[in-house]
């Protein structure tokens, strides 16, 4: 049995009364206030109560079909409204939520209704929004459904718009890839004999673009042996100490690059992934808020 939600549990009987005098137009909202007075049973509770349901048993919500039809609906009512869906009690909670300001994070299956819920948020409020998607046929997409009042954006957009200023000078610097190859021709790196065993100098730089991953999608501030990928081939055939040795040169060439990657003057490419990956580490390592 799933636990009864109630958004506005910690709100007293005058502020409940005070967001049905603020939310007339809105039934989502009304439901979900009637829903907790249904918990109290004071009389000015009672009377809230009511009032609410006087409010609720108009034309206008007597008949959603109005509110439908784009003959009959006022802009008001049309924000309140998900393209004739009606919402579900689990919609209706994280609308109330979402109207009480309060946080809230929305778990749900694919296909369960979250697009239509934050449709649904972005229609009972004309607080600016942002909707963030991985791709941009989502976000155009979703410019097309939500107010205007919602910026719809993807999230490479939005970490490029906040980084573009300070690496104006070259647009390659956050378009161009850093990838293995060009690994080994920045680094200038060559083949390394440790035990009588040939280290390939790609094998060193594939090494060196695999910590580098890993320490981008990592909270840690500095590049650390945690982000050693795992060793294979010759690497693997190695002696323990030698393999201290080689861990620590990755470290340190995965240091130099980064430090490259994310200096304005350097033409070594920052990239796609590296500016959104790394849009916090950037003000870590410049010691500047982005």
């Amino acid at each position: 049995m799933s636990a009864i939600k109630r958004p506005y549990l910690n709100l007293s009987t005058k502020e409940l009364y005070d967001l049905f005098k603020s939310s007339l137009d809105d039934e989502i909202h009304l439901q979900t206030i009637l829903a907790e007075l249904s918990f109290r049973k004071t009389t000015s509770a009672r009377k809230l109560e009511g009032d609410i349901k006087k409010a609720l048993s108009t034309d206008v919500f007597a008949k959603p079909e109005t509110i439908l039809d784009p003959r009959n609906r006022s802009e008001s009512h049309d924000r309140n409204v998900t393209s004739g869906h009606r919402l579900t009690d689990e919609q209706r909670v994280a609308v109330g939520y979402f109207k009480s300001q309060k946080s809230l994070k929305i778990n749900a299956f694919a296909g369960a209704g979250k697009t239509s819920t934050l449709m649904a948020m972005s229609k009972a409020s004309k607080r600016t929004g942002l909707y963030l998607a991985f791709n941009r046929s989502i976000a155009n997409e979703a410019a097309l459904k939500f107010p205007k009042y919602v910026n719809c954006r993807t999230t490479h957009s939005l970490a490029y718009k906040s980084v573009a200023g300070i690496f104006s000078k070259s647009n390659e610097k956050l378009i161009g890839t850093t990838n293995v190859n060009a690994i080994n021709q920045y680094l200038k790196l060559g083949d390394l004999v440790i035990d009588n065993r040939k280290i390939p100098a790609i094998t060193i730089a594939g090494m060196i673009s695999r910590t580098l991953q890993k320490f981008k999608q990592s909270n840690d501030e500095r590049i650390r042996n945690s982000h050693l990928p795992s060793v294979v081939g010759p690497v693997n055939q190695l002696a323990d100490k030698s393999k201290k040795v080689l861990a620590q040169k990755i470290v340190e060439e995965a240091h130099q690059i980064w430090s490259k990657m994310i200096d304005p003057s350097s033409p070594i490419p920052l990239g796609h992934d590296g500016y959104l990956i790394g849009n916090y580490k950037l003000s870590l390592c410049a010691g500047q808020e982005y």
